[in-house]
């Protein structure tokens, strides 16, 4: 391992220190990831050690008004735990008996229902922490479906990622049982709501402004947030200088008035932009389409919001303001399709951008559709002698304006393997390996 020298300086100019801060630092972070280890094992085995309720006194068991009982902590298939064990856990650790039976739940998730994930964990290839977080989200799965989700998850470590388990579990609840998942949409819709907030502890104590909680249809909050942009620009245009969250904030009272929202919108001293669509990213296979077409409910994964049903998508797509654009299948295995100019054309950045949906750089998550298109090899003008075909697939990788500027202007360097996989060398000359996950539903 090489080491990289840090020289502080007394107040004499004497230099006193010689560390490696950066191998202090993993070193850390390598002994936390092992003593979250030995916690979560220390939690599932005290919940297995509480199995059964001693039903020897009068009111425990599960029948006692007053007893202990048996409680489910993780999904099903975990075993069920006497209810008390979490305050003795809780207790010791001096937790709250919520976080300890939070623990709890991960742990028997984890070590029951998610096997490979927690196989990997121990192998020191995911974060405890992440892996507790994915039990989280699990714990609503059924058995069966747990299990499809540890196996798929699983499949390449390099892709394990907290936005990538969200994704699958909602793929999983809505591939397995559509009609399901939209009465859950419709239980959703019914608890809209617009709720003009007191004030809260910590809020600044001045009549002068006052919070907002609303729950809105994804597709009215879509278009909403577009017009107070609208509005937003219209009022910059007019003069104010205000910041873009204030002239925004500024632009629900525009809309509340609607003579003035329509004035400001129609009779702008200064032409603003064409108003931009609300566009929704929509992925979906053949079988879904036809079922649809038969009036059977399917599942579509929507890149913004989620996965939804088509019973939904179809109320959507009936607004009459809404306009639907197919796109053309990109063959996403189209590697060596290119042009010779710098700038990608619409299609191959829709190819990049569905290959690979996160900035590629180790440990970012940014969306790669509000990333830059990197040349991977950095791009030389034909006119200087640059070869042909340089602005293709494989040799474009999204990466977020900060690390596209890491990338230019340090000495991190990276390249693209035939596998998707990327490797980074960092200015210390140690590799890190990464993978984007692709934006293809993995159920489909």
């Amino acid at each position: 391992m090489s080491s990289t020298a840090v020289f502080v300086s007394d107040d004499s100019g004497s230099e006193i220190v010689d560390v490696d801060l950066l191998d202090r630092a993993a070193e850390a972070v390598s002994r936390q990831r092992a003593a979250q280890v030995q916690l979560i094992l220390a939690a599932d085995g005290w919940a297995r050690a509480h199995p059964v309720v001693d039903e020897a006194y009068p009111g425990f068991g599960p029948t006692g008004m007053w007893g202990e009982r048996l409680v489910d902590l993780a999904g099903p298939g975990a075993p069920a735990v006497a209810e008390f064990a979490a305050v003795e856990f809780a207790a010791r650790l001096g937790w709250s008996v919520d976080a300890a039976r939070v623990l709890m739940a991960q742990a028997l998730e984890l070590t029951h229902r998610l096997p490979r994930l927690w196989e990997l964990v121990t192998a020191d290839r995911v974060d405890p922490s992440l892996a507790r977080r994915i039990a989280d989200l699990t714990i609503v799965l059924t058995e069966d479906q747990a299990r499809r989700c540890d196996r798929m998850l699983t499949a390449d470590p390099r892709l394990i990622g907290l936005r990538e388990a969200e994704r699958l579990v909602e793929e999983t609840r809505v591939f397995d049982d559509p009609d399901l998942a939209h009465r859950h949409e419709e239980l959703a819709l019914a608890d809209r709501h617009v709720t003009v907030l007191r004030p809260r502890p910590g809020d600044l104590q001045t009549p002068a402004v006052t919070r907002v909680d609303m729950l809105l249809d994804s597709e009215v909050a879509h278009r909403f947030d577009q017009r107070l942009a609208e509005v937003a620009a219209g009022l910059k245009a007019l003069g104010d200088s205000d910041s873009l969250d204030v002239r925004r904030a500024k632009s629900v009272g525009v809309l509340a008035d609607p003579q003035a929202a329509l004035d400001l919108l129609t009779d702008a001293t200064e032409p603003t932009a064409p108003p931009r669509a609300a566009t929704l990213y929509l992925h979906l296979n053949e079988d879904t389409v036809v079922a649809a077409a038969q009036g059977e409910a399917g599942a579509v994964n929507c890149e913004s919001l989620g996965t939804l049903t088509t019973t939904l998508l179809r109320e959507w797509l009936a607004d009459a303001g809404t306009t639907l654009r197919v796109r053309p299948v990109i063959d996403l295995g189209a590697s060596s399709a290119g042009v010779d100019g710098y700038t990608p054309p619409e299609w191959l950045r829709e190819l990049v951008v569905l290959r690979d949906a996160e900035c590629v750089f180790p440990g970012c998550h940014r969306d790669s559709r509000h990333c830059d298109l990197d040349h991977i090899e950095p791009y030389v003008p034909l006119d200087r002698g640059g070869p042909p075909g340089q602005t293709r697939a494989d040799n474009l990788a999204p990466l977020c304006r900060l690390h596209h500027r890491v990338k230019t202007f340090s000495a991190w360097r990276y390249r693209r393997s035939d596998d998707g996989s990327y490797t980074w060398v960092d200015p210390h000359l140690r590799a890190h390996l990464t993978r984007s996950p692709s934006r293809r539903p993995r159920w489909s």
